[in-house]
């Protein structure tokens, strides 16, 4: 084990919890489009992909319109039930004053995604370096979004250099492709994760897990 250079993480479901309000604009969207309502599985399924990638496929013609109705939904609402991932504000202070260089890369739009991490208070953590969909060439589960986020700092990936903290198969593989340490740090989804398919070099519940891991194993190199 070496001190990372860098850690980057995804945002939903990873330092933030917005489940609650994309479950509601996708139904939204739905029942705007003369569709049923979506259960909590098929919602979550649709969180793993930017939506500029999968509306085309779900609304195929009519993207345009549902994603008018998504986002207009998420301009409303995307605010008001934020809430963070629990032990998230140690786990960033903690990192910073180790030195660690910090950064976002998500799939949200990057206007809501800013929002956010100002209305959270931490925009002294990631600066510039926060990458939303549509940044980088390709989202992920492409590793441009990672990528991007190196070179800003001026670091070439590596396992010993970059860790990438997410939620979802997507963020493994955004992470594993540009040869990053991928932590899984997925409280409530787990379960979901295909452990039988890829293999996480760590696993925890949350960020104040994630928190107490690097005490014992990181801070003191």
């Amino acid at each position: 084990m070496k001190k990372p250079e860098a850690i980057f993480f995804d945002w939903d479901g990873t330092l933030v919890d917005t489940f609650d309000v994309l479950h509601a604009a996708n139904n939204h969207v739905q029942i705007s489009m003369g569709k049923g309502p979506l259960s909590k599985e098929e919602a979550r399924k649709r969180t793993l992909m930017s939506t500029q990638n999968l509306y085309p496929k779900l609304y195929p013609g009519k993207e345009a319109e549902a994603m008018r109705y998504f986002y207009a939904y998420i301009e409303e609402n995307h605010l008001t039930e934020l809430k963070k991932i629990n032990g998230a504000d140690t786990l960033l202070s903690l990192l910073k004053e180790d030195g660690i260089s910090l950064g976002v890369a998500s799939n949200k739009k990057q206007l809501y995604l800013e929002r956010e991490i100002n209305h959270m208070g931490w925009h002294h953590f990631f600066e510039d370096r926060v990458i939303g969909a549509g940044v980088a060439e390709r989202d992920k589960p492409a590793p441009d979004p990672i990528l991007e986020l190196c070179r800003r700092i001026q670091l070439s990936p590596s396992p010993e250099k970059v860790w990438y903290i997410g939620d979802t198969e997507t963020d493994y593989l955004a992470a594993t492709k540009c040869s990053c340490t991928f932590v899984l740090i997925n409280e409530e989804n787990t379960k979901d994760f295909p452990l039988e398919l890829y293999h996480p070099e760590i696993v925890l519940k949350d960020c104040f897990e994630l928190t107490q891991y690097y005490k014992k194993t990181v801070a003191a190199l």
